[in-house]
């Protein structure tokens, strides 16, 4: 939407100077036989015709010296531009920059869909009970994340593996990655399990997580990379939950992951769960007297 405006307005700039200049040169025979023929008449009489032709031809080869060789001549040779578009191909990774975002899409649209479980629990009778039983919640919670953890992982592994057929990604490279996916595929089910109840039905839950999943995945990098970003909208996306587990996951496949970085986005991604998952445990007690 940026780029595109300007293509015309170039264009059409581009379109004005010609018009510009044409009229300069060949504009008073062009406005001649623009006029057509005399009154009476169908067509030129042949002497007009050769005059003008003799004119916008003297007009033209006046020209000549402005047109032919130009004025402004771009001195670069053919191997030249074939060694800048290779430079430019080899700089541009199509798997570096879409690959990471698209596999937390498909996570982040398992956790949304895996949250709303709350809600079949509770209209089945079954989390009543779970939280009338003497045993604490969190086993039960623990249970729908350790689910959500098994289908993330086997998700995560076979997106990795057609990365590898596909992009020619170092093998030694996917457990890590695996193991990483795994971690926060989980760690954004238990955020959108808090952000699922906080409707008032399965149905307002749905729309609650979705008002939150769509704005994760397109600050977070997993519509549009990061690169392609403003840099405002780049400097939130990078620490949202999404967008840091998508930063480092691209650093595990196609660089060398940092320590420090690693350590801060896996500390961050598990806080904002761990705060997740208190407020939901108190929101399920809430939730089943209503």
């Amino acid at each position: 939407e940026q780029i595109l405006p300007a293509i015309v307005v170039e264009e059409l700039e581009i379109l004005r100077d010609a018009v510009f200049y044409g009229q300069r040169i060949v504009g008073e025979p062009i406005r001649e036989i623009a006029a057509g023929p005399p009154p009476g008449r169908n067509f030129f009489d042949n002497a007009v015709i050769a005059r003008l032709a003799v004119q916008i031809n003297d007009r033209l080869a006046d020209a000549e010296n402005l047109l032919d060789p130009p004025i402004l001549e771009l001195n670069i040779g053919a191997e030249e531009i074939e060694g800048t578009l290779e430079k430019a191909a080899a700089g541009f990774d199509l798997a570096r920059f879409i690959m990471p975002g698209m596999i937390f899409m498909s996570i982040l649209f398992i956790a949304q869909g895996m949250s709303e479980d709350l809600w079949r629990e509770k209209d089945g009778g079954t989390l009543r009970r779970a939280v009338t039983s003497p045993h604490s919640l969190l086993p039960f919670i623990v249970g729908k994340l350790i689910a959500g953890l098994l289908l993330t992982a086997a998700v995560s592994t076979v997106a990795l593996l057609v990365a590898v057929w596909a992009f020619d990604l170092p093998m030694a490279r996917i457990p890590v990655a695996i193991i990483w996916c795994t971690f926060a595929g989980t760690a954004l089910l238990g955020f959108f399990h808090f952000i699922a109840i906080l409707g008032n039905s399965q149905r307002s839950a749905n729309i609650v997580t979705s008002m939150v999943l769509f704005p994760l995945m397109m600050i977070g990098g997993s519509f549009f990379p990061f690169e392609a970003m403003p840099a405002w909208m780049r400097g939130i996306g990078v620490w949202t939950p999404n967008g840091m587990a998508v930063v480092q996951l691209r650093e595990m496949l196609f660089g060398v992951p940092e320590l420090p970085g690693l350590a801060v986005a896996a500390l961050g991604i598990a806080a904002i769960t761990g705060i997740s998952l208190f407020l939901c445990l108190r929101r399920l007690r809430v939730l089943v007297t209503v």
